[in-house]
């Protein structure tokens, strides 16, 4: 299970005033939807779209790696930074795919999960 701050921006009611800070800004998420392995190389590649279910996904890689999400997404060595057994949970909209290329040269595997709770 992994925690994801809520960005709605929607503020629930608290029944004090002792509520603690934040307290309300998490909601849990069970990765357990579609996983993806991609094999990762020197060129940018990219998964299939997303299903339409998905709000969430989770990057685990096996070594260092960089990735971009969109519509069409092309990952360089500029875009955002995931290092040797980090995982990143990102949100995503319906239709979009990550774009994943190597961090390093010993970086083979990555698996993405996709949120569908």
């Amino acid at each position: 299970m992994a925690f994801v701050r809520d960005l709605s921006g929607n503020t629930p009611k608290a029944d004090s005033d002792q509520a603690l800070a934040g307290q309300y800004d998490l909601q849990a998420v069970v990765f357990k939807g579609t996983q993806h392995t991609i094999t990762l190389s020197g060129t940018s590649q990219q998964t299939t779209k997303f299903s339409r279910a998905c709000r969430a996904i989770r990057i685990a890689p096996r070594g260092d790696c960089h990735w971009e999400v969109g519509l069409n997404p092309v990952a360089t060595t500029s875009s955002p930074h995931l290092t040797t057994d980090g995982v990143e949970i990102i949100p995503i909209a319906f239709n979009d795919m990550i774009a994943l290329i190597q961090g390093d040269v010993n970086t083979e595997l990555v698996t993405i999960t996709e949120d569908r709770s």
